[in-house]
């Protein structure tokens, strides 16, 4: 999932399983997303299960429009390559 300059999302009772991020929270990219002005806010991960060698939580690269609010709980990592990774 990569909710991008979005607000009031929920994420919950969901598997992932592949080859990248399970959950890669964005907010538009360089000065496009600056121009847009639109932040990924309230955001909430609930009762996921992520499966994959990259970051299970990932908040970024693109973050020209800022994120807050992102609540994360009881997740579940197998064999992932780290479980949040802010960039």
């Amino acid at each position: 999932w990569d909710p991008d300059s979005s607000t009031n999302v929920l994420i919950e009772d969901s598997s992932y399983e592949g080859g990248d991020d399970c959950v890669s929270i964005k907010s538009g990219w360089d000065c496009f997303g600056a121009a847009l002005g639109r932040p990924a806010a309230n955001i909430t991960l609930r009762n996921l299960a992520c499966k994959g060698p990259r970051a299970g939580i990932a908040i970024g690269s693109e973050l020209s429009g800022g994120v807050h609010d992102v609540l994360v709980e009881r997740i579940r990592f197998v064999d992932a390559g780290r479980m949040a990774h802010l960039k």
